[in-house]
């Protein structure tokens, strides 16, 4: 009991810095954030906040608009707001985390800070989209279908780009089953087709800015279309050097599996595995790319499974590269190769300018 009020005070203290940060730290955050807030002490009711940020905002959901609006008008705060969006942020990823990991659970959460905090006070709705697909995964994973088809809904209703949590279940429901014992299992020829899939995938990559423009005049879905004839940003290499070390990590895990969670390793790599097709989407559109990030933050179950036996030397293996990428992630992406800016209290703490 001790111990879980201490892990909340922690995040409320992770909170309460992103809630006390400049409004110039994370473009969104003076973007879309200080927007929210402005509509929301203007505005008299949640119907014509939500109009007007519909014609001002492009694909502000209308959970994610709803919350922000309620905080507004109880707090009267941008500190609140900011505060608010960062709980709802964190605390999803907490209870998957804790779940799932309850040995090293600490050690788990200062992974993911290191690895997804900075991004988070800048695409502030798809982080929290992110909280609740990851709990969509993880209510698949114990078989709470119910419970899973809510968390999806929410993160749908809170950022468009959760409906890769449909993909994700595609592929639990196609490649894996449950045998007369309850254990998970392939299905058959489904380690086939997992191979086959990246393949498909590769060619799909390829092809993607044609297939965009001769798709992106259909009504109704083609403006989801318009992004792949975009030009977008150079692929990073340090970025780059980051899913390798949570892919490579992941791979090493799941080999290590025993029969009676070698469906699960695999499942959950095979998904880890999709943010370096999303990653490279970076050429076509950042936007797309960004959604490799539902996919890396699955390492966290994956983690899970490991410690919830004794790891062997794989297993080590696994973790070191996955520990060792999120700090690279941290210490050289974000404080020592410009991103300091995004967090200027963190580089300053390490002396870095």
């Amino acid at each position: 009991m001790i111990a879980w009020l201490f892990y909340w005070m922690a995040i409320c203290i992770v909170c309460a810095l992103a809630g006390a940060r400049d409004l110039s730290i994370g473009t969104d955050t003076g973007g879309y954030g200080a927007f929210l807030y402005k509509q929301g002490m203007l505005s008299n009711s949640f119907g014509s906040f939500y109009s007007v940020v519909k014609a001002s905002i492009w694909d502000v959901a209308p959970l994610f608009a709803c919350f922000s609006f309620v905080i507004v008008k109880l707090f009267h705060s941008q500190f609140a707001l900011l505060f608010a969006i960062q709980f709802a942020v964190i605390a999803p990823v907490f209870l998957a985390a804790h779940r799932h990991c309850g040995r090293a659970f600490g050690w788990i959460m200062l992974l993911y800070l290191l690895a997804f905090y900075i991004p988070g006070l800048n695409t502030m709705r798809q982080s929290v989209a992110m909280g609740f697909v990851l709990l969509f995964v993880v209510s698949l994973m114990d078989g709470r279908y119910v419970l899973a088809v809510v968390m999806e809904i929410v993160a749908l209703l809170t950022h468009s780009s959760a409906a890769i949590g449909l993909l994700f279940a595609v592929v639990w429901f196609s490649f894996f089953k449950k045998n007369e014992s309850g254990l998970l299992v392939f299905r058959s020829w489904s380690q086939v087709i997992m191979l086959l899939s990246f393949f498909v995938i590769a060619i799909i990559l390829v092809c993607f800015r044609e297939i965009a423009f001769l798709l992106s005049g259909v009504p109704g879905i083609g403006r989801l279309f318009l992004y792949g004839t975009h030009t977008g940003d150079p692929l990073s290499t340090t970025g780059a050097l980051f899913i390798l070390c949570l892919v490579v990590g992941a791979i090493f895990i799941a080999v290590s599996f025993t029969s009676e969670k070698r469906a699960l390793g695999a499942y959950l790599t095979y998904l880890v595995s999709l943010s370096i097709p999303f990653f490279l989407m970076s050429v076509v559109d950042v936007t797309i790319a960004r959604m490799s990030e539902y996919c890396l933050l699955l390492f966290i179950p994956l983690i899970g499974l490991v410690l919830s036996t004794k790891p062997d030397m794989k297993c080590w293996t696994g973790l070191i590269l996955i520990g060792g990428g999120c700090a690279f992630r941290f210490f050289i992406c974000f404080v020592y190769l410009g991103f300091n800016q995004a967090i200027p209290y963190t580089s300053t703490l390490l002396g870095i300018s």
